[in-house]
C-alpha cells in the first residue's frame, strides 16, 4: 500500500512508503516531481511563466499507485510508456503525446496506443486504437477543434470555425464500454457505435450509428426505476442545414417504441447549440414517437406507482414546427390497481386526441362494481401556465364504498372547469342511491381519533397534492331516505343533505342527516325515534351536533330518550311518565327489573320473558355478525303493558315482504292473537304501489 504525507510550511517534504520513492526539489521557476519503483517511474518537469514548458515521462505506471488518493472506476490499467511534452505559445498550449498502455481484460489484456499533437488549431488525433490479440476493438482519428489556453486562467475553448474531422468505431467487447458502465451505471450488452463527422462545429456534416442488444441499469444506481431497453438502434445524420434522426427503435420492457425527427439548423442555431445549449430553441423541430401496441402489465410490475395494472396501449405523438403537439392515445382492456374501500376499475377504455394544445377525451369509460363511469371534456395545455380543464364525470349507481359493514352506492355528476382567471372549480351533485350500515355502532369506530387535522374532521378527507388542493368545491350531496342503519343498538332510515365547500385541500361540509324512522334498541325496551338529526353547522363545520328524541312504552310507563350535544360525547337523558328515579328507569330498560314498589307483575312470567327478550336482543348482534340481518324482518316487543293477570304483554311481527307480514301478540286481556297484515299505505302516507 502506498502512503503519502505532506508537511506544510518552510520547505515542503514529500514521502512515499516503500517500494516507491518520491522526491520534489522546489526552485523559483523550475519544479520537478519524480516517483520511482522497481521497473517503474513517473517524472514531471515544469517551468512556470509566459513561456513555460512541461514534460511528463512514465514507465510501467500502474493504476494501483493511485488507489489510495483517488477512486478510479473501471478495470485496472498500466501505462507501459508515456511521453508528453509541451510549451506555451501565444497563451496556447502546444503539445505532443505518445502513449502505450494496457487494460486488464479477460481472457487477454487490451493494448491501447495514442499519438496526438495539439496547438492553436486544435488537437490532431493521429492514431488511437484499442486492440486485443491483434484484433482492433476501438479506433479513432481526425482533428478536433479544441485548444487549451493559459490566460487569464487555464481553460478549454472550442473553435466553431476550425476544421473538424473525426472518424471512430468500436466493437461490442471494447474495454471502453466497461469503463462507461463503471462511470454511468448503464450496463450495455453487445454495444456498437460508428461516427463520421467533418467540416466544422459551426456546420458539422456526418452521421452517427449506434446499437445495443440490451441496455439496463445497475441495481441501486439510481433513486428511481428505469426500464430495460432491448434491440436499441439509433441513426443520426448531421448536415449543414438539418439534423435528422433517421431511425430510433427499441423494445422497452419488451414493448416496441419507434421515433424519428429532424431539426432545421442555420449558423445562429449551431452557435447557440454549442455556446448555450440550455437556451436552444427547439420550436423548429419535427418529431414523431409511436407505440404501435404495448402491454402495460410488464411496466406496471416495474413501476408500482403506475395506475394501470394491465391493458393494451397504442399511441403516437407528433411535434410540428412552432412547438405544436398532435397525436392520439388508445387504451383498451385496462384495469387499475385496487384502491382501498373503492376496489379497482375494470374494462378501462380511452380514446384521447391531442391537437392544437388541446387534449379531447372522445371516450374514457371504466367499470366500477359492474357500473359504468364516464369522463369527457377537454384539457387545454398552455405554455408556461397550468392546464385549463373542462371535464365532466358521470356515473350511475356506483359502489363508492364497500367496506365490511358499510356499503354506499351513488350517482355522480361532477364538473371541473377552469375560469378565465385560471382557477379550477369542482362542482356537481352526488345522489346517494343506497347507504347501508351494518356494524356495531359506537362513536369510537365511527369518528376518527388521535390528533385533529383537516383529514381527521368532517368531512374526513383532504387532497394535499397540488394543484388539486387549491381547487374550490361546490358539491351537493343528496341522500333522500336511503341511509339504512341495521345494528344491535339502532335500526332506522335517514335522509341526508350536505354542501361541500372550501377547497380539496381543506374541504368543509355543511348540512344535516335527518332520521325518517328509527328505533333505539335496549335489551328490554325499544325507543321509537320521533325526531332526530345530526348537523354540521356553517359556524362550526368541524364538529357534528346531534339532536334526537325517542319514546317507548314499558309496563304502562311512557319513557322518553333525549340525546343532545356534540359528537363524540353527547348528553343522554332517559325520563318516564309517571316519574321514576333515573336508576329505576335504567334498570327497567337494561335488565327488565320492575320499579321499586311495582308488584303487578308475576315474578315467574316476568323472569321468563326477560330471558326471552335478552336472548332476542343478543341474537341480533350474532346474526348480523354472521351476515344474516334479514333486513330486520322480525320485530319483537314486550312489556309495553300489564295484562289483567299481571303479566307483561308482548307482540311480534315477521315481514314477508314490503306489503305482507305475519303478526302475533299476547294482549292486555290475556288473549293470544295471530294474523296476516297487509300494508296499503306507508307511515308517511304514500301508497306502496307508487313507492320505488
Amino acid at each position: 500500500m502506498t502512503k503519502l504525507s505532506f508537511s506544510p510550511g518552510g520547505q515542503p517534504a514529500w514521502h512515499l512508503a516503500a517500494p516507491a520513492q518520491l522526491t520534489w526539489s522546489p526552485a523559483w521557476r523550475v519544479n520537478n516531481l519524480h516517483l520511482s519503483g522497481p521497473d517503474s517511474g513517473l517524472t514531471l518537469r515544469g517551468q512556470s511563466g509566459s513561456a513555460g514548458s512541461w514534460e511528463i515521462v512514465a514507465t510501467n505506471f500502474p493504476s494501483v499507485w493511485l488507489q489510495d488518493w483517488i477512486t478510479i472506476a473501471g478495470p485496472a490499467w498500466r501505462l507501459r510508456s508515456l511521453q508528453a511534452a509541451g510549451h506555451t505559445a501565444d497563451h496556447t498550449v502546444v503539445f505532443d503525446a505518445n502513449l502505450a498502455a494496457q487494460i486488464e481484460m479477460s481472457p487477454h489484456p487490451a493494448e491501447v496506443s495514442l499519438v496526438a499533437h495539439g496547438d492553436k488549431d486544435g488537437v490532431a488525433l493521429q492514431d488511437f486504437r484499442v486492440a486485443e490479440a491483434g484484433r482492433v476493438l476501438t479506433q479513432a482519428g481526425g482533428r478536433l477543434p479544441v485548444a487549451l489556453l493559459m490566460d487569464p486562467a487555464p481553460h478549454v475553448v472550442f473553435d466553431e470555425a476550425a476544421p473538424l474531422e473525426l472518424t471512430a468505431s468500436t466493437e461490442p467487447d471494447s474495454p471502453l464500454w466497461a469503463s462507461l458502465t463503471a462511470y454511468t451505471g448503464l450496463e450495455l450488452t453487445q454495444p456498437t457505435a460508428k461516427i463520421n463527422i467533418k467540416h466544422t462545429l459551426h456546420q458539422p456534416i456526418g452521421e452517427l450509428q449506434a446499437g445495443v442488444k440490451r441496455l439496463s441499469v445497475t441495481p441501486d444506481k439510481f433513486r428511481f426505476p428505469l426500464p430495460d431497453f432491448d434491440a436499441l438502434v439509433l441513426a443520426l445524420q448531421f448536415g449543414r442545414e438539418t439534423v435528422t434522426v433517421t431511425k430510433f427503435s427499441a423494445q422497452v420492457d419488451g414493448q416496441a417504441v419507434q421515433a424519428s425527427g429532424e431539426l432545421p439548423m442555420d449558423d445562429a442555431g449551431w452557435q447557440q447549440l454549442w455556446r448555450e445549449p440550455a437556451k436552444f430553441d427547439w420550436k423548429k423541430a419535427r418529431a414523431r414517437v409511436e407505440i404501435p401496441g404495448a402491454d402495460l402489465a410488464p411496466l406496471a410490475q416495474r413501476f408500482p406507482q403506475l395506475v394501470a395494472a394491465q391493458g393494451r396501449l397504442r399511441a403516437q405523438v407528433e411535434l410540428s414546427p412552432g412547438g405544436k403537439f398532435t397525436g392520439e392515445l388508445h387504451l383498451s382492456e385496462a384495469a387499475s390497481r385496487p384502491i382501498p374501500a373503492l376496489g379497482s376499475f375494470q374494462d378501462i377504455t380511452a380514446d384521447l386526441i391531442l391537437a392544437d394544445g388541446v387534449i379531447t377525451a372522445q371516450k374514457l369509460t371504466a367499470k366500477l362494481g359492474g357500473e359504468t363511469l364516464a369522463l369527457d371534456g377537454t384539457i387545454t395545455l398552455a405554455p408556461g401556465a397550468p392546464p385549463r380543464v373542462a371535464l365532466t364525470l358521470k356515473g350511475t349507481n356506483l359502489p363508492l364504498v364497500r367496506n365490511t359493514g358499510f356499503l354506499l352506492r351513488s350517482d355522480i355528476d361532477l364538473k371541473a372547469t377552469t375560469d378565465p382567471a385560471g382557477l379550477t372549480r369542482l362542482s356537481g351533485v352526488f345522489t346517494v342511491r343506497d347507504c347501508f350500515v351494518l356494524a356495531n355502532l359506537n362513536l369510537n369506530t365511527l369518528l376518527p381519533g388521535g390528533r385533529r387535522g383537516v383529514a381527521l374532521q368532517p368531512p374526513y378527507f383532504a387532497v394535499p397534492v397540488g394543484p388539486f388542493r387549491r381547487w374550490p368545491l361546490a358539491v351537493e350531496i343528496r341522500a333522500p331516505g336511503v341511509v339504512r342503519v341495521r345494528t344491535t343498538v339502532y335500526n332506522g332510515v335517514a335522509s341526508g343533505s350536505f354542501q361541500l365547500g372550501g377547497t380539496l385541500g381543506e374541504p368543509r361540509a355543511v348540512g344535516q342527516l335527518t332520521v325518517d324512522q328509527g328505533q333505539v334498541l335496549f335489551p328490554f325496551a325499544s325507543f321509537k325515534v320521533q325526531q332526530g338529526a345530526v348537523r354540521l353547522r356553517e359556524a362550526d363545520p368541524f364538529h357534528a351536533v346531534v339532536s334526537l328524541n325517542a319514546t317507548s312504552q314499558r309496563r304502562d310507563y311512557q319513557m322518553r330518550l333525549e340525546v343532545t350535544g356534540e359528537l363524540p360525547t353527547p348528553n343522554i337523558l332517559i325520563t318516564s311518565t309517571p316519574a321514576l328515579e333515573a336508576a329505576d328507569v335504567l334498570l327497567m330498560v337494561m335488565t327488565g327489573q320492575a320499579p321499586a314498589g311495582d308488584t303487578a307483575t308475576s315474578a315467574t312470567g316476568s323472569s321468563g320473558q326477560r330471558f326471552a327478550l335478552l336472548g332476542a336482543y343478543l341474537s341480533r348482534g350474532l346474526f348480523q355478525d354472521l351476515g344474516f340481518s334479514g333486513e330486520d324482518r322480525l320485530e319483537v316487543s314486550a312489556g309495553e303493558h300489564i295484562s289483567r293477570s299481571g303479566r307483561e304483554t308482548y307482540e311480534f311481527e315477521y315481514k314477508l315482504g314490503e306489503r305482507w307480514s305475519l303478526t302475533g301478540e299476547y294482549d292486555e286481556f290475556d288473549a293470544y292473537n295471530a294474523g296476516l297484515k297487509w300494508r296499503v299505505y306507508t307511515e308517511e302516507g304514500t301508497p306502496l304501489a307508487k313507492k320505488k
